[in-house]
């Protein structure tokens, strides 16, 4: 997987800058959202009826988590929709409002959200006025008195005017992350059932053949087929001379009298291969003849600017013996069967007879 991402990091990095884009597009085009919060405070009882401060305060936390969720009920919200003149529909109030108590404390925050700043602290401090008014007719005692417990808004709720909702740069971070996950996932799935060769270890994997080497992409075959031995120790001739060596020692008690090079497709690199691996063993003293038996679409003799009408094709219509048509081709040691003229029939002319 790690190579998979090594060899596939742009389709993850191209997945999260998409996403990005997308989660900022959607961010902006979204209307703002203002939140105001109002805190109150819980009482239970008073000096005189309580037994101890301590127990009051005992009595008080545990009241506030009933009092949370008592401030979405609907007699406050109907309380809070008619004394703050809100103008909204009970579940829209409802919809906007927040309730959050704060652990070990006898405080109470009630948060609004809406369209307006002004809108929001509208909401939250009509409903903290709401809750503390049905709390005090709630709790207190059917014979008269003082109420058993008392919310008292200790913080109204004020205006802001930075928005809570969207957050352009939170939400294009977030987003670009859920992107690159995409990306890994993507990568994933095309690693595991793409089929596509695409390094040695991919052959590794598939085959159990001998790898002889690798050859790297060079700007010095742009205009030529022919690889500058005689320039140094570039890259690509050091590649080549590493598949000659790798070849050498292929098997050392009986030595590759013969090598085949074939592609999958055209245009893949036969003939610059063949060309420069024949071209490196004779530059390592080994006499060497390279056959063209590309009848459909040969480019040897073109590559090395010999004559390109006579070689197998002659040989093969039994027109001379086969060293008749073996041409030099300027590198020492190094001679070519060109293919010869092409033929209409190269299958048959292939399948038939060899010439006596």
């Amino acid at each position: 997987m790690l190579d998979a991402v090594r060899r596939g990091w742009w389709i993850v990095l191209a997945c999260g800058i998409v996403v990005a884009l997308c989660g900022f597009g959607y961010s902006m085009l979204q209307s703002p959202v203002y939140r105001a919060t109002a805190a109150v405070y819980v009482t239970s009882g008073s000096e005189a009826s309580a037994q101890t401060a301590y127990q009051g305060s005992l009595a008080s936390q545990q009241r506030v988590a009933s009092y949370a969720e008592l401030a979405s009920s609907d007699e406050v919200i109907d309380r809070a929709i008619s004394q703050g003149n809100l103008g909204m529909t009970r579940d829209e109030v409802r919809e906007a409002l927040q309730t959050s108590a704060k652990p070990d404390t006898v405080m109470l925050n009630i948060s609004a959200d809406a369209g307006s700043s002004e809108k929001a602290a509208q909401i939250a401090n009509a409903v903290a006025d709401s809750l503390s008014g049905y709390v005090a007719t709630l709790e207190s005692p059917a014979a008269g008195g003082q109420p058993l417990a008392k919310v008292t808004p200790v913080t109204h709720a004020e205006s802001k005017t930075q928005a809570v909702s969207p957050k352009p740069v939170r939400d294009t971070l977030l987003a670009f992350l859920i992107g690159i996950v995409a990306g890994l996932v993507v990568l994933f799935v095309k690693n595991r059932f793409d089929r596509t060769v695409t390094s040695t270890a991919d052959l590794e994997d598939i085959g159990s053949s001998l790898i002889f080497g690798s050859l790297p992409f060079s700007t010095d075959l742009r205009d030529t087929s022919l690889v500058p031995f005689n320039k140094g120790a570039s890259a690509l001739a050091e590649a080549f001379r590493m598949v000659r060596t790798n070849l050498a020692f292929a098997n050392v008690d009986d030595p590759v009298r013969a090598i085949l090079i074939t592609s999958g497709g055209a245009a893949e690199g036969k003939t610059t291969t063949a060309v420069n691996l024949a071209r490196c063993l004779a530059e390592a003293g080994k006499t060497v003849i390279l056959v063209d038996a590309d009848l459909r679409r040969p480019a040897v003799a073109t590559a090395l600017e010999i004559n390109p009408h006579v070689g197998l094709t002659d040989y093969l219509g039994g027109e001379g013996s086969i060293m008749e048509f073996v041409q030099p081709s300027g590198t020492e040691r190094l001679s070519i069967l060109a293919a010869g003229s092409v033929p209409p029939n190269p299958a048959e002319l292939v399948g038939s007879p060899p010439p006596p």
